[in-house]
């Protein structure tokens, strides 16, 4: 096997690999979930979804999992994960709009200042072409538990002007508030590296932010448009290499 190599899991065995890495980091490495005995992390969503697994020779060293639409969870509009906090209800999809999310990335802490994390990244973002898909979904990680924090990156997002013009989400949780526009200006407010990299990128954010109490983490709800990635990425991500197995 060539040192690094990205590529969907195209079996049971191989998905396994995928929530036994997810277990690594999410418990062992974070300790945002508790010890189980099947030391796999997995939810209701990982049936419907397409795994990426990230290799260094042999080892797996990263995932990340991608949900397409589906009408399994009969109480979400579109079957995403990201459902569970924000609702799609106040919006219209335009037809030629198709969605999938992107969730669980994972990548070995020795490994997270390599490339692996945008080796997986092109691999979905190439399958997601491949397959029509138009929007990648997904919640972006603002590096606090802070959600007035949170909620005042989004408000510096606004300001800005790096909201969808489209698309769009609200909380389902209307307890955790998002109205404190007042005093962003009376704040040093940063958005944190990964998500400077994600507004490089072209994407935008799409709602205000949620609270995730299963891990204790704010979440940012942001969208790429598969059809409108900035340079340099947009070549980079579209270029075809030996690396990518999907």
């Amino acid at each position: 096997m060539a040192d690094r190599i990205f590529k969907l899991a195209k079996d049971a065995e191989e998905k396994d690999l995928a929530y036994r890495l997810r277990y690594e980091v999410y418990c062992i490495e974070e300790k945002f979930i508790e010890i189980n005995e099947e030391k796999t992390e997995k939810d209701e969503f990982d049936e419907f979804a397409q795994h990426f697994l990230a290799y260094k020779g042999e080892e797996v060293v990263g995932t990340v999992r991608l949900i397409e639409e589906n009408s399994y969870f009969k109480n979400l509009s579109y079957g995403l994960h990201v459902e569970k906090l924000f609702s799609f209800s106040d919006f219209e999809r335009k037809n030629k709009y198709k969605f999938a999310e992107s969730s669980r990335s994972s990548v070995k802490k020795k490994y997270r200042k390599g490339l692996y994390i945008w080796g997986l990244w092109k691999a979905m973002i190439q399958y997601s072409l491949k397959k029509n898909i138009t929007h990648l979904i997904f919640s972006a990680n603002p590096e606090t538990n802070d959600i007035n924090y949170a909620q005042k990156m989004y408000c510096l997002a606004k300001k800005k002007g790096m909201i969808h013009e489209d698309i769009s989400v609200k909380l389902k949780d209307d307890s955790i508030g998002s109205d404190i526009e007042d005093i962003i200006d009376r704040e040093t407010v940063c958005f944190p590296e990964l998500i400077q990299v994600y507004l490089k990128l072209g994407c935008k954010f799409i709602g205000p932010a949620s609270y995730y109490p299963k891990v204790g983490m704010c979440a940012l709800p942001m969208v790429l448009d598969l059809h409108n990635i900035d340079e340099p990425f947009r070549t980079r991500f579209l270029k075809k290499d030996k690396s990518i197995h999907i």
